[in-house]
């Protein structure tokens, strides 16, 4: 099993292993020129608990969450200051939803960050937050399916 697997190095067209942090700190402005050479990423080799394991694949996308894989095979990178950057979010779809009424719903009851304080936890934030739409739809979800908009069993 993947679970509390972590990749520790990539395999790239040319069947070695990549130094880890080869990619180096940039500025970039969209612009950069480049050789004119493409490598690709032919695989992973991650760290699970059953020990070390190796994955190759035609396509490698990196979910990593932080750009590791891209990391590890040489891409170039920016380090956003902690004070620019915001928490991280979640995309998700649903069915049988009236689309139109949900989205009024949440028009008429967004929260904010300064509203993820509940019962079961606490937000922090620097202030900068506040004001912004929240990502948490607890309460949204909990309100439209009392209220009927969206199926609390489905």
């Amino acid at each position: 099993p993947l679970l509390h697997s972590r990749v520790v190095e990539v395999i790239m067209d040319d069947g070695e292993d990549c130094e880890r942090g080869k990619g180096e700190e940039e500025e970039t402005d969209g612009d950069d020129e480049d050789d004119g050479r493409f490598r690709t990423i032919r695989g992973v080799i991650l760290e699970t608990p059953s020990g070390r394991e190796a994955i190759l694949a035609k396509r490698i996308v990196d979910t990593t969450g932080d750009a590791i894989v891209a990391y590890l095979a040489g891409a170039p990178f920016r380090k956003t200051h902690k004070s620019e950057m915001m928490g991280v979010t979640t995309v998700f779809g649903m069915e049988g939803v009236d689309k139109s009424r949900f989205e009024e719903h949440v028009r008429q009851n967004q929260a904010t960050y300064k509203d993820w304080n509940t019962e079961s936890w606490e937000a922090l934030t620097t202030g900068k937050e506040d004001g912004i739409a929240s990502p948490y739809w607890g309460k949204i979800f909990e309100e439209a399916a009392k209220d009927g908009i969206i199926d609390a069993n489905g």
